[in-house]
C-alpha cells in the first residue's frame, strides 16, 4: 500500500487520536502550552530546556519526543510533526531517545500537513481572541469599535498593497486600541477634567493636565462675600519663575475676550476657557555614567554629560499630584527648611534620590566604596558661569545644566550620576526598550562589562578574545552590558570570509565608546575590513571622539540604534560642531544600512572607474553634517553611492551618484545627483535648486512669488545633546509639518504620527466637554 493511500485510511484514527487528547487521563504538555492543572490538582508545564516538570519535580530529560505515564495521565511534549506522526500511527513511546520516524515521501507530506494543521489550529484560536478588545488584532479594533458607535476620526486613506510596519503603526494611532475599550466609560464622564487628561493619554499617548483657566481670572471680590476659590498672590511669599505659564501657575490673570483655540496664544484666560498641557518629551534614564571632570576649570568641577556638553536633566512625572514630566528646573529642586541658622536651602527628597529623577554617587579615593550624596548635601545653584563656591560637607548642583561643584579641599576621585534626558522618539543610542535580533545557532557570545566575573573589561579585549579562536565561528556576538565609558585605542576589525560581527549594548544599556587619540601622527579611526560576504552589525552604541573608518570590501555595515556623535564632540560653551566625518568609507565596496541612529557627515572615496556604487540606505535617522556636508565624495564631488533613504532628516549639503529612492525626508540644505535618469523623489522638503530625479508632491513645488515667504523647516533646535533635536518647531509651516504620504510630518520623527495624534485629539476633547466650553492643546515640551 502507498503511503499516502496509507494517509487516507488512517485519517479516521487520526480524528479519534485527537478527540481522545481531550480526556481527563491525558495531558498535551508543548511550547507555548504554559503551566496545565489536571483533575487531581497538579501543576504540569514544559521549562525553557525542553524538560517536562510537574509539581516543580523535574520528570524527564530533554528529547526529540517526551511521551511518559506518570500516575495514569499520559504527556505529550513534543514538535508538531512528532505529534502528528503519533496521532497518525496510534503508537506512543516512553522517554525514547531515538523514536521511530517516517522517511521519503511520508515524511515530506506529514512535514506539509504538520504545518498546515499547526496554522489552522493557531487561526482557531486567533479568531476566539479576536472577540475581545484586549486580545484582538490591529485590524478588528475598527470592528469593535463600529459596535459601539466609535468612528476613527482621521481618513488613513486607501491600504497600501504591501503592509509595511508604518502602515499598522498609523492604524494603531487612528484607532487607538484604549479609546475603543474606554468609549463607554467617556460617555458616562464626560464634562469632567480628569476625563480630559485621560483621553490625551489614550488617544494620543501623551501625559496631560487639564487646567480651568476660569479659576485663575482676577476679580474684584465684595468685601462681605469673599470667594476663597480665587487665588491671589502672598507678597510675603515667594513664587516660583517656573511655575509660571505651567499647569501650576500661582499668578491670577485678567479676562481675555479671545478664545484658547484662536491659536493666537497659548492660554486665554476667560471665563469658558480649558487649557490641557500636554509633555511630548518622555524622560529616558541614564544608569550610573561617569561625570566629566571639567580640568580646565577645576578639578572640582563636573559635568553629568559623559559628551562633556550641557544638558537639562528632567524630572518624572506624578499622575496622581497633576505634575507633567518636562525640564528639572532649580526652582522645583530647591526646598527650604528651617535650622538652627535659621533657613537652609538643599534638593527636594522627593526628585533627588532613588525614587527620585536624579541620583549622585561620589568615590573618595581610587579603592574606596561608592557613597551615595543625600539631598540634604546637595544646593541648587547656578553654575553657569562657575562662580559658586558651596560650603564645606556640600555640593552646588545645576539640573538645568548638569553640572556639580565640589568644594576645593573635597574632591572626589570618581562621581557616578543617574538622570533622566529629555527625548522625543526613540533615535539614536539609549536606554529605551528596542528589539534585541536572535543569533543563529552556534553562535559565539563574548561579555563586556556588567557584574559578570569572566566579562571583559573593555571592547578591545572582547576583539581580541575573538580573534584568538582557534576556528572562529561564522556569527559572533559581543555583548556590552552596561552603561559606562569605555576609552578604546586603536580599535581595528578585520573579518573573514563568510563572518558575522555582531557588537550591541544589551537591553537596557548605553555604552560610550570614545576612541581616544592615542598618538597624533597617525590617524586613530575605529579601522574596519573584511571580505566581500563578511557583515559587521552594530546596535545601541554610543561612539564618540573619532570616526568609524571602513577599507576595503566588507560585505554589509549595519547601524541600528546608534550613535556616531556628530563632528566627534560638542563645544560646551557654544554647541560648535566641527564637519568632521563620523563615516567614513575609502574603497569600500560595501552595502551600508543606517537605521534608527544618529550619524554625523559621511564621506565617501571610491574609484569611480572601476567599481560599481555601493548602496547607501537610511531608514528613520538624521544625518548631521553641521551646516556643512553631509554626504559627499572627495573633493566636494558626488560620492559614488546609491542612496535611498526613507523618513530622515539630512541636515547639510548631500551629493551622491544616484538617488534610487528618498520618501517622506527632509533636506535642509541642496541635494545634487549625478545620475538623474533613474529613482524617484516623493514626498519631501528640499530646496527647489536641487539637482534630482523626478519629483512627486514635493515642498516646495513652485518658486514663491514676490512678497511671498519661502517655505522652509523650522525646527526646535539642531544642536545635538538638546531634547528638541531634529524636532520641528511650533511655528513650521503645514506644509512640511503635514506633508508626508499619510499626511504626516516629514523628517526622522514622521512614525511618531504627531499630526494625526494632535487632529483626533483635539476633535475628542470638543466632543466631550461642556457646551459653550472652548478647549484647546498646549505643548509644555
Amino acid at each position: 500500500m502507498s503511503d499516502p493511500d496509507r494517509f487516507w485510511r488512517l485519517l479516521p484514527l487520526f480524528h479519534q487520536r485527537r478527540d481522545a487528547e481531550s480526556a481527563p487521563d491525558r495531558i498535551v504538555v508543548g511550547p507555548g502550552a504554559g503551566m496545565i492543572r489536571d483533575a487531581a490538582g497538579r501543576d504540569w508545564r514544559l521549562n525553557t530546556q525542553g524538560q517536562v516538570v510537574v509539581d516543580g519535580v523535574l520528570l524527564a530529560t530533554p528529547t526529540t519526543i517526551a511521551t511518559l505515564q506518570y500516575h495514569n495521565a499520559t504527556v505529550y511534549a513534543q514538535s508538531d510533526e512528532t505529534r502528528a506522526w503519533m496521532l497518525w500511527t496510534g503508537s506512543t513511546w516512553v522517554d525514547a531517545s531515538e523514536p521511530p520516524t517516517p522517511a521519503g515521501p511520508l515524511r515530506a507530506l506529514l512535514q506539509v500537513w504538520a504545518e498546515q494543521a499547526a496554522l489552522i489550529e493557531r487561526d482557531i484560536a486567533q479568531q476566539y481572541e479576536n472577540w475581545f478588545i484586549e486580545t484582538c488584532e490591529d485590524w478588528a479594533v475598527p470592528y469593535i469599535g463600529d459596535l459601539i458607535g466609535y468612528t476613527p476620526l482621521h481618513d488613513t486613506g486607501e491600504p497600501s498593497s504591501t503592509l509595511r510596519l508604518e502602515d499598522e503603526a498609523l492604524r494603531r494611532v487612528v484607532a487607538p486600541r484604549r479609546e475603543v475599550a474606554n468609549t463607554i466609560r467617556y460617555r458616562r464622564r464626560k464634562g469632567t477634567l480628569p476625563l480630559l487628561e485621560q483621553i490625551a493619554a489614550d488617544v494620543a499617548g501623551w501625559p496631560a493636565r487639564a487646567v480651568e483657566f476660569r479659576r485663575q481670572v482676577a476679580m474684584a471680590q465684595h468685601m462681605r462675600y469673599p470667594q476663597r476659590s480665587r487665588r491671589g498672590v502672598a507678597l510675603a511669599r515667594s513664587v516660583r519663575v517656573g511655575d509660571i505659564g505651567t499647569p501650576a501657575d500661582p499668578l491670577p490673570r485678567v479676562a481675555e475676550v479671545r478664545r484658547v483655540s484662536s491659536g493666537r496664544n497659548q492660554a486665554a484666560y476667560g471665563p469658558h476657557q480649558v487649557g490641557l498641557f500636554v509633555a511630548r518629551h518622555v524622560p529616558v534614564p541614564v544608569t550610573r555614567v561617569a561625570a566629566s571632570c571639567i580640568e580646565e576649570v577645576g578639578g572640582h568641577c563636573f559635568l553629568l554629560n559623559p559628551l562633556r556638553f550641557d544638558i537639562p536633566l528632567y524630572r518624572l512625572g506624578d499622575r496622581s499630584a497633576g505634575i507633567l514630566p518636562g525640564r528639572l528646573t532649580r526652582e522645583a529642586l530647591m526646598v527650604r527648611t528651617a535650622n538652627q541658622d535659621g533657613e537652609a536651602v538643599h534638593a527636594d527628597p522627593r526628585l533627588f534620590g532613588e525614587s527620585g529623577s536624579v541620583m549622585l554617587w561620589k568615590r573618595p579615593e581610587p579603592e574606596a566604596p561608592l557613597q551615595e550624596l543625600v539631598a540634604q548635601q546637595v544646593v541648587p545653584a547656578d553654575l553657569g558661569s562657575w562662580a559658586e563656591r558651596p560650603r564645606p560637607g556640600s555640593v552646588a548642583f545645576d539640573p538645568e545644566r548638569g553640572r556639580l561643584m565640589f568644594p576645593e579641599r573635597e574632591v572626589p576621585n570618581q562621581v557616578i550620576a543617574s538622570y533622566h534626558e529629555g527625548m522625543l522618539g526613540n533615535l539614536g543610542a539609549s536606554e529605551r526598550p528596542r528589539r534585541l535580533w536572535n543569533m543563529p545557532e552556534g553562535y559565539k557570545h563574548i561579555l563586556v562589562g556588567g557584574e559578570d566575573g569572566e566579562a571583559h573589561n573593555s571592547l578591545r579585549d572582547a576583539i581580541e578574545d575573538w580573534r584568538s579562536l582557534q576556528n572562529p565561528p561564522q556569527h559572533t556576538l559581543i555583548e556590552i552590558c552596561d552603561s559606562r565609558s569605555y576609552d578604546e585605542q586603536r580599535l581595528s576589525l578585520t573579518l573573514g570570509e563568510g563572518q558575522a560581527l555582531h557588537i550591541r549594548a544589551a537591553q537596557g544599556a548605553r555604552p560610550l565608546l570614545r576612541i581616544v587619540d592615542y598618538e597624533s601622527s597617525r590617524d586613530d579611526a575605529w579601522t574596519i575590513t573584511g571580505a566581500a560576504d563578511s557583515e559587521l552589525v552594530m546596535d545601541g552604541l554610543l561612539i564618540a571622539a573619532r570616526r568609524l573608518h571602513v577599507r576595503g570590501a566588507l560585505g554589509s555595515l549595519v547601524l541600528r540604534h546608534c550613535t556616531l556623535v556628530p563632528g566627534w564632540a560638542t563645544d560646551t560653551e557654544t554647541g560648535s560642531q566641527p564637519a568632521s566625518p563620523s563615516l567614513m568609507l575609502d574603497h569600500a565596496a560595501t552595502a551600508v544600512r543606517v537605521q534608527h541612529s544618529i550619524v554625523g557627515a559621511i564621506h565617501v572615496r571610491d574609484n569611480e572607474l572601476e567599481n560599481e556604487p555601493f548602496s547607501l540606505e537610511i531608514t528613520d535617522s538624521v544625518i548631521d553634517g553641521g551646516g556643512g556636508d553631509a554626504i559627499l565624495g572627495p573633493g566636494s564631488i558626488a560620492a559614488h553611492t546609491v542612496l535611498t533613504i526613507r523618513r530622515s532628516t539630512v541636515i547639510g549639503r548631500c551629493a551622491v551618484h544616484e538617488l534610487l529612492l528618498a520618501e517622506d525626508s527632509l533636506f535642509t540644505r541642496r541635494v545634487m545627483v549625478a545620475r538623474r535618469q533613474r529613482g524617484c523623489v516623493r514626498f519631501c522638503y528640499l530646496p527647489l535648486t536641487s539637482r534630482t530625479p523626478r519629483r512627486f508632491e514635493c515642498v516646495p513645488s513652485v518658486l514663491p512669488r514676490d512678497g511671498e515667504p519661502i517655505l522652509s523647516p523650522v525646527f526646535v533646535t539642531v544642536r545635538y545633546g538638546q531634547p528638541g533635536y531634529c524636532q520641528l518647531g511650533p511655528d513650521c509651516p503645514p506644509e512640511i509639518w503635514r506633508g508626508a504620504s499619510d499626511q504626516g510630518e516629514l523628517g526622522v520623527f514622521h512614525n511618531l504620527f504627531q499630526p494625526q495624534r494632535e487632529v483626533n485629539l483635539r476633535a475628542r476633547l470638543n466632543e466631550y466637554v461642556p457646551a459653550a466650553v472652548d478647549v484647546d492643546v498646549i505643548y509644555s515640551t
